[in-house]
């Protein structure tokens, strides 16, 4: 399921009626409209049923301290976003990997 802004996840999220069909997995950005990616994952682990949902970010700006405070946040990972097609496959591939531990 893809939505656009913050406010989308949490209307989808809050729409799942048999919350064992929660997403597997929630990929974001640190840089989404009206809210931060940090604000967004904050948000996201303060509300009981998805607590446990993993979530990756992948974002276009990787500096040691947002990769930190994210991770602090309760993100699995931090990724930058890839250039092309094939890194993005890459990409995919390791999110699956970190999944599977």
């Amino acid at each position: 399921h893809y939505v656009h802004t913050a406010m989308q996840a949490f209307i989808y999220l809050e729409s799942v009626e048999n919350k064992e069909n929660l997403p597997k997995l929630i990929v974001t950005d640190m840089y989404l409209n009206g809210i931060t990616g940090h604000e967004f994952l904050t948000d996201l682990r303060g509300m009981e049923p998805y607590k446990h949902l993993p979530i990756v970010v992948l974002s276009s700006q990787k500096t040691e301290q947002q990769i930190e405070k994210a991770k602090q946040l309760g993100a699995l990972d931090y990724m930058e976003k890839p250039n092309n097609y094939a890194d993005y496959i890459k990409v995919a591939e390791d999110i699956k990997r970190k999944l599977e531990l």
